[in-house]
């Protein structure tokens, strides 16, 4: 295997299922679970003179920290590593940022060092560095059982199929294709002019052993256009399964049996939303993306569209909005799929807002003071 997936930037994406887990199951295999006590661990600068740490040299030099104590020996820190570690620590802050390297080592060391005598910490280690400082109840659920078991049981349950899938340091992700009827979506399509060449009902998993997530479902309903370019609505149906006390692949197949229970509840929702009139269209779609963190940055591009096309001016609803937003999908690279599954996940949590934060969008000002 490449040995670049040392490096914190490391990534891997395939349309091969079996390449897919034949790669994770890799990732696995160059990974273990170790238990520290918490107390026992110090925060060292990264200089000329730190160990080699088993690792290349170029993954030593990206590192700006090293762990030591007790079976941990000498540890190098991922920096996806380091939110994890300020919890174990139980600290946190903007102001930790803005320390010298050696003076937020010893900050975080202090307060490593008051944890209780028995308080161990489950520390993922993969490539010789540490990748996660989890709580010691953090329930492991390997990442290749979970994409084995949604192929079987979305294969078997739903007749469906691997698409894609994509890996980096902080999670991974996989998208199935589902066989649910999609008569009703194709004709909300067609009442907001839309029209596809195929459309079909989607889940993406997305799982993390880092702390990034629980493992987490999203199921989604796509336009293909006559081009292959692809428009994808998010639906309600979210779960996620903490890495916490009973959390198993028994619950995550229940999970998946559960996530598409609410299309009916999308429906409505939808319905919903389109007799929900706008004052001022544009501004409630810059607040709106602030508030579920999509970037004026990412959504640059549809917010000049949408200024020409609808502006403050133009009848809209909160369903057309909603639909302008599935559409900022399209400005992500779409080689970095977990950055597009980074922002479709922003955008499923516009479905769950209330008719009062609508209203509280739809005002005459928007937050990015963005003149029309």
């Amino acid at each position: 295997m490449n040995n670049d997936y040392e490096m914190d930037g490391a990534s891997f994406s395939s349309r091969s299922e079996t390449d897919f887990l034949s790669f994770l199951n890799e990732r696995e295999d160059n990974a273990q679970w170790l238990e520290e006590e918490i107390k026992v661990m110090k925060v060292k600068v990264q200089d000329m003179f730190s160990p080699h740490g088993g690792i290349s040299e170029a993954a030593k030099r990206e590192a700006h920290y090293y762990i030591t104590g007790g079976q941990l020996g000498e540890l190098y820190l991922r920096d996806i590593a380091v939110p994890s570690l300020l919890e174990r620590a139980r600290i946190s802050g903007y102001a930790l940022m803005d320390l010298s390297h050696d003076d937020f080592a010893d900050v975080v060391t202090r307060c490593l060092q008051t944890a209780k005598n028995s308080e161990l910490t489950k520390v993922r280690v993969q490539d010789g560095k540490a990748s996660a400082f989890m709580a010691n109840s953090y329930r492991i659920v390997p990442q290749p059982d979970i994409y084995i078991s949604a192929s079987e049981k979305i294969g078997s349950q739903f007749d469906g199929a691997f698409l894609h899938g994509a890996w980096n340091h902080s999670l991974s992700i996989a998208e199935y294709s589902v066989r649910l009827p999609v008569s009703d979506y194709e004709a909300i399509f067609k009442s907001k002019g839309m029209t596809f060449s195929e459309i079909m009902m989607t889940i993406t998993v997305m799982t993390s052993d880092t702390g990034y997530s629980g493992v987490n479902l999203f199921p989604a309903v796509v336009g293909i256009m006559p081009g292959g370019r692809s428009f994808k609505l998010p639906i309600l149906g979210e779960i996620s399964m903490n890495h916490k006390g009973k959390a198993s692949i028994t619950e995550f197949n229940s999970n998946l049996s559960l996530a598409f229970a609410q299309t009916e509840k999308t429906k409505t929702r939808l319905k919903e939303l389109d007799s929900i009139s706008l004052n001022y269209p544009f501004n409630c779609f810059c607040n709106l993306l602030k508030k579920v963190n999509i970037t004026k940055k990412t959504a640059s591009n549809i917010l000049d569209q949408f200024a020409v096309t609808v502006g403050n001016s133009a009848p809209a609803t909160a369903a057309d909005v909603y639909f302008k937003a599935c559409e900022i999908g399209y400005e992500v690279d779409q080689k970095d799929t977990i950055a597009v599954m980074e922002l479709e996940e922003n955008i499923s949590k516009i479905l769950k807002l209330s008719d009062k934060a609508w209203a509280d969008f739809d005002r005459p000002v928007n937050c990015w003071s963005y003149n029309i």
